[in-house]
């Protein structure tokens, strides 16, 4: 297809060179190469085929969606051909006015309207308010990685760009200081006669010089040569700054859609997460539980290894994890690693918060909440070799409510608003807590029941 495009583009190109024409011949030619740019836009986002695998999923067949830097559909990979195939018409016009509408006309409309096409859709999803749902997650999923893939290869087009810019500055630099030096030893030359200081006696001119009249060799062959290099310089450099102009807004616009989408798709796996959690949060019964009702773990004082997950949070955990892994079978590396660290994120805020700073905790509680988050985390950990670095706060709650209690009664006094130590954050920081201040971590020690 990307071939296919670029063939009919240097066609195109060969035949019209209305480009060259004034006034209302080259906006005529302005406006139907804006119209072909958006025909041919309209025919790849609107294709079945165009939201089938592209050719860099083809080569990759077998390896997952997370395990890949990009996972673009074929559209993706057709737009960005398209719009690489407009670019590299520049070279064919050489005024830089007719270069701006150019690429405002034709470049400008593609993206733009390739964006909006891939927003409303998601809009579209948004008003069903079900993107997690299996009907919708692989749309929702594919516009992800598409806006990931277009806005990362419209970088790559920028910062080439930018390159050309930064060379062509530093090699007109170059030349013009090369063209001084010359300059100057040449006129030294001129000014000595003969080139020679240290025989004054020298100061007829031989016989050639006196032909020339004593004067400097003709270098107007030369000056030609580096103005008209001068001039090719500043057009390739102009054509490169209007490149980067048109491509600015668009990397722009593709980067904070993509962004919202991954954390709106967070935020949906959350929601539901909590949806199916309802009852372990606001019951929070398991918490008040005795130790005979948990011997293994009251006896041995294991918390991973013998506990069971709480029941009224096992169908939470269930569909979180097969969520997980059917968006890590259509979000890239990128985009799985934001959507299921924003879940993470807003997961953890909201069992601290509800859970570890509201219920009542006995010994045999405070054991079984750390079965709990340890479960929860064991959901990521096929994803991230650190889970718990997602929900530092609700592991330090952990470690707090499971102190001994004469150590326990040591840092609740510590930290208590009233009595706090001038080194409470140091005293946390000794049994291992981290990431709670002493106002945080009194109200969690607060909710210490120690039977």
């Amino acid at each position: 297809m990307a071939s296919m495009l670029q063939a009919v583009m240097a066609e195109s190109i060969g035949q019209n060179t209305c480009y060259m024409c004034s006034g209302a011949s080259q906006e005529a030619w302005l406006e139907a190469e804006s119209a072909t740019a958006a025909a041919q836009v309209e025919s790849i986002l609107y294709s079945e085929q165009g939201w089938g695998p592209g050719q860099q999923l083809i080569v990759e067949e077998g390896r997952p969606a997370w395990q890949l830097d990009v996972w673009p559909p074929r559209a993706a990979e057709d737009v960005v051909a398209l719009v690489e195939s407009l670019l590299h018409r520049m070279r064919y016009i050489p005024q830089p006015d007719a270069q701006e509408g150019y690429l405002a006309g034709a470049v400008g409309v593609v993206l733009e309207q390739t964006h909006g096409r891939i927003k409303r859709m998601l809009q579209q999803a948004d008003v069903f308010r079900d993107i997690t749902s299996y009907s919708w997650l692989p749309r929702v999923c594919m516009c992800i990685c598409f806006c990931h893939y277009v806005e990362q290869q419209l970088q790559e087009l920028h910062d080439n760009a930018q390159v050309m810019v930064t060379r062509l500055l530093e090699g007109q630099q170059q030349q013009d200081g090369n063209a001084h030096q010359e300059q100057r030893h040449q006129q030294q030359q001129h000014d000595l006669p003969n080139g020679n200081h240290a025989h004054p006696h020298h100061m007829h001119p031989q016989p050639h010089q006196q032909h020339n009249g004593g004067h400097a060799p003709d270098t107007s062959d030369g000056d030609q040569q580096q103005q008209w290099q001068r001039q090719e310089n500043e057009q390739l450099s102009q054509a490169a700054a209007a490149k980067l102009r048109v491509l600015v807004s668009p990397i722009s616009d593709f980067s904070t859609l993509r962004k919202e989408w991954v954390l709106k798709l967070g935020k949906a796996a959350a929601m539901g997460f909590m949806r199916l959690a309802v009852g372990y949060v606001s019951g929070r019964t398991w918490f008040k539980v005795t130790s005979e009702s948990l011997p293994a773990m009251a006896a041995e004082g294991s918390l991973y290894s013998s506990g069971i997950v709480s029941g009224d949070l096992q169908p939470a955990l269930a569909w979180l994890a097969a969520l997980l892994h059917e968006m890590s079978n259509h979000l890239d590396k990128d985009c799985f690693r934001q959507a299921w660290g924003a879940a993470a994120a807003a997961i953890n805020r909201e069992l601290f918060n509800n859970v570890a700073c509201e219920a009542m905790f006995t010994d045999a509680g405070a054991l079984q909440l750390a079965v709990d988050v340890n479960a929860l985390q064991g959901v990521f950990r096929q994803y991230t070799a650190r889970p718990a670095a997602h929900f530092r706060e609700l592991n330090d709650a952990i470690k707090l409510l499971n102190l001994q209690q004469e150590q326990a009664e040591f840092v609740k006094q510590a930290v208590s608003a009233d009595r706090r130590a001038p080194n409470a954050a140091e005293l946390l920081k000794s049994v291992g807590v981290y990431h709670l201040e002493p106002d945080l971590a009194d109200t969690v020690m607060s909710l210490r029941m120690y039977r």
